[in-house]
């Protein structure tokens, strides 16, 4: 019987936190010592900010892993697809992730892993980066490409949505915040990544 407690105590420690805020990095990190990690490895992997990653997640898909488009109906009933395939911690579109995939995924990678949404990111931001000419610091512009498509920053598609700039500064300045936070707590960060990871 002391043994069954035990167990059932070890589990319970080793559930995930419900995290309800996300306006400090490194409290809920320091909760998601994956995520660190796996921003970080992105952050390497691409040479765009671990800030500017989480930024974006959160703006996006507020850190939930199956966040997804509305359902579209038939006849007010019958469900007929979504309204966009943007899809996961990213919402990533099935184009691009199928460009990603073709190129940085397997049979595992999915739009509803951590681990795949950060690098994925990285990936996009990157690309976009050189496709239309952007530092990989510029959150704001890069955020607005992100959001339209290069082709559609190009034609600047997003003079027309005075939303989606609004939006693009509140991305911007949280990743600058991120970033801050980050830097102020990553040594307690990668200390707990590395022991309880």
């Amino acid at each position: 019987m002391n043994g069954w407690w035990l167990a059932l105590l070890i589990l319970t420690g080793c559930q995930s936190p419900d995290i309800k805020k996300f306006d400090d990095a490194c409290d809920f990190l320091s909760q998601k010592t994956e995520w660190f990690s796996y921003a970080q490895e992105a952050e390497s992997n691409w040479g765009v900010s671990s800030g500017l990653i989480l930024a974006i997640i959160y703006q996006e898909s507020s850190f939930k892993a199956e966040a997804g488009h509305q359902t579209k109906y038939l006849l007010g009933f019958i469900p007929w697809g979504r309204v966009s395939s943007a899809y996961g911690f990213a919402q990533a579109k099935d184009a691009v992730w199928g460009e990603y995939i073709s190129e940085r995924g397997g049979i595992l990678t999915e739009r509803t892993r951590f681990k795949d949404a950060s690098d994925f990111i990285g990936w996009y931001l990157n690309r976009i980066s050189k496709q239309v000419g952007l530092k990989k610091t510029d959150g704001y512009n890069l955020y607005l490409a992100y959001h339209e498509g290069p082709t559609g920053y190009k034609n600047k598609t997003y003079r027309s949505k005075p939303w989606l700039l609004a939006v693009a500064k509140r991305v911007a300045k949280r990743a600058e915040e991120y970033d801050k936070q980050i830097n102020d707590c990553h040594f307690s960060l990668k200390m707990k990544s590395l022991f309880f990871f």
